[in-house]
């Protein structure tokens, strides 16, 4: 006589929930020790104050900015620093400390911005390129391959030369030169996980492809795309301030860090604190971001903890 062993769909569910809650669990203890670990790193600790310092006051700047950044006071003009004036004031008299935190809002926005558009456009450029193989990925490699050879100075110059010098061709133009080193990244790490049993196992069970992308290979590819945005945000302020010193960044009235680098320029010999604050806080930035990105590295893999 054969038993018969019957599952009620309560327990199929409750089942599937497990089942779905195990990898985000995963995901979460993850990610938690990773952030520990990178408290634990001196430098990347340093980098993550310092960088969250200069997004905070750029974010506050309105409340903090003691001036009207954009207000002339040409009886106040060129003065060095005082009490009055924390960092001096520039060629119309305007206080350079309120300048340079609302500088600081262009300078981190346009970042901030052009690495996001080089997401929207890498990614799925580099999961397209691995998912597919054969000749949709040699051809979109081979884009790559091209974009990437090309002087990107030049290649922004051109860009802006035919789309005219504003903040949004800026973001446009520092996105797209950016988007091959993400579509790179991301092809190589789908393709490390596409072959892994946990992909295997979802397209046994039916998963879509879509689904199975962005709900298992993703997450599991996030560690060296955190890295690579934040080197990629260190890249973006410097090529700003390259245009921008150019003259083919932001353009008057406003005012990013670099084009306060370059009105100061004219100035240096005699009045070098107007050079010397905005290039701090392009150092500061930059730095940092390098500095994180180690520290995430360091972090998302323990092998390569130097306990800095």
């Amino acid at each position: 006589m054969k038993e018969t062993i019957t599952v009620s769909p309560t327990a199929n569910a409750s089942s599937d929930s497990i089942t779905r809650a195990i990898p985000l669990q995963a995901h979460r203890s993850l990610w938690r020790e990773t952030f520990s670990r990178l408290l634990g790193h001196r430098l990347g600790l340093l980098s993550l104050v310092i960088l969250g310092l200069l997004i905070i006051t750029a974010l506050l700047a309105p409340w903090i900015a003691p001036y009207d950044p954009y207000k002339m006071d040409f009886k106040a003009r060129l003065q060095p620093p005082s009490r009055e004036h924390w960092m001096g004031t520039d060629e119309a008299g305007r206080d350079l400390f309120s300048r340079i935190l609302y500088g600081g809002r262009i300078s981190l926005g346009v970042a901030a911005a052009s690495v996001l558009l080089s997401l929207i456009i890498g990614l799925p450029w580099g999961i397209i390129a691995a998912y597919r193989g054969g000749w949709v990925d040699d051809a979109l490699m081979r884009i790559c391959d091209a974009v990437m050879a090309f002087p990107s100075l030049v290649f922004a110059l051109i860009i802006i030369a035919a789309l005219g010098a504003s903040i949004g061709n800026l973001i446009l133009t520092i996105g797209i030169l950016s988007s091959p080193a993400y579509a790179r990244i991301m092809r190589a790490a789908v393709l490390g996980e596409r072959n892994k049993e946990y992909v295997t196992a979802a397209v046994a069970t039916g998963t879509r492809s879509g689904r199975l992308m962005v709900r298992h290979i993703m997450p599991n590819c996030a560690a060296p795309l955190m890295v690579q945005i934040s080197l990629g945000a260190a890249s973006a302020i410097l090529t700003e301030a390259a245009l921008s010193f150019l003259g083919l960044g932001v353009q008057p009235p406003d005012a990013s860090w670099a084009t306060l680098l370059k009105q100061g320029y004219s100035f240096m010999s005699h009045n070098p604190w107007y050079v010397f604050f905005p290039g701090m806080m392009i150092f500061l930035a930059v730095w940092s971001l390098n500095g994180l990105g180690d520290g995430l590295r360091d972090a998302l893999d323990p092998r390569l903890r130097s306990g800095r």
